[in-house]
């Protein structure tokens, strides 16, 4: 039990319920009889937010939901949101679902849904959503914001395209999440639930994505990394979206940064945004004195004179040439 603050409501409840901040509570939101869970503690003074995503784990030692590093709640100011994947539902055996949900029902999508109430809520922006995650948990952080639109993902040995992870473990996710799961046609209609670059065409949308790879997982760099970047070439819509933190472990796939590195990447995805924004608000500032002034008789002047004296330097230039 991570808390004993729990709440169960209906999906339609969820826009008009009351929620909690300073404290964690154990949201469950039930739709079309699926239960979507999370562990929350939304802060009363600060308006960012961190969507935690949890990667696979192992189902002899405990059940979900499943909220990966659920103690590091306590090192952020910031609000913080675990979400569990209800696809883990299907088979008590599955290790991992990516969201991927059950036939035509995409558990990533309600999820995104439920974000962005909670979020408009408490009166938190798209825009300071970052969602994080490693391994699978990172294919849903950029899976969900590219969902959440104007929201930001950190990713460490993220899956990006799940037909290149572990066959043995993409066929048991197939096996429990779709009622004919080896046809053609279910990997054409849903493609965009397991390739995310066929996401970003679908939304034609791609999501400011900070990704960090340990250059001595074979897996991760070959498989998921190069062609990612490879990929971005199809997608007319790329922009300069992507940062790539390059490090080396020995622990492979699992050699992720540790607590210290990852909380400190968050930490600074905040302070870079307000440092922009600190920027931008300061150039309208100065702006608007500008056309303050220039309301005024004397400023009005000015400008005019400025604006003479310039027009005649660029005729004397001229005639020079």
């Amino acid at each position: 039990m991570y808390t004993d603050n729990q709440f169960v409501i209906d999906m339609d409840e969820l826009k008009s319920a009351d929620i909690p901040v300073n404290r964690f509570f154990h949201l469950q939101v039930n739709y079309n009889n699926v239960k979507y869970e999370f562990l929350i503690r939304f802060s009363s003074t600060n308006k960012n937010l961190v969507c935690f995503g949890s990667g696979a784990y192992d189902p002899t030692k405990f059940k979900p939901p499943v909220y990966n590093r659920h103690s590091w709640g306590s090192e952020f100011e910031e609000s913080v949101i675990y979400y569990n994947d209800p696809t883990l539902y299907n088979d008590d055996k599955l290790t991992c679902g990516w969201g991927v949900g059950k036939n035509e029902e995409w558990y990533l999508q309600v999820i995104a849904d439920i974000l962005s109430i909670l979020a408009k809520k408490t009166l938190i922006e798209n825009e300071n959503v970052l969602f994080f995650g490693t391994s699978g948990g990172g294919f849903t952080s950029v899976i969900l914001s590219t969902l959440l639109k104007g929201s930001s993902s950190l990713v460490n040995n993220p899956q990006i395209f799940l037909r290149n992870y572990n066959p043995t473990h993409f066929n048991n996710m197939m096996n429990t999440c779709f009622d004919d799961p080896h046809t053609d046609a279910i990997l054409t209609e849903y493609g965009y639930r397991f390739d995310v670059i066929e996401l970003f065409k679908r939304k034609n949308h791609m999501p400011e994505i900070t990704y960090a790879v340990n250059i001595n997982s074979e897996f991760d760099v070959e498989c998921q990394l190069i062609p990612f970047i490879n990929s971005l070439a199809s997608f007319e819509n790329f922009d300069d979206q992507v940062k790539v933190i390059l490090y080396s472990s020995d622990g492979g796939h699992q050699g992720v940064l540790d607590k210290e590195e990852t909380v400190k990447l968050i930490k600074n995805h905040f302070k870079d945004e307000s440092a922009q924004i600190s920027v931008l608000i300061k150039q309208l500032e100065t702006k608007d004195r500008e056309i303050a002034e220039l309301k005024t008789i004397p400023g009005y002047i000015d400008y005019k004179v400025k604006n003479i004296s310039m027009r005649l330097k660029r005729r004397v230039f001229k005639g020079r040439k």
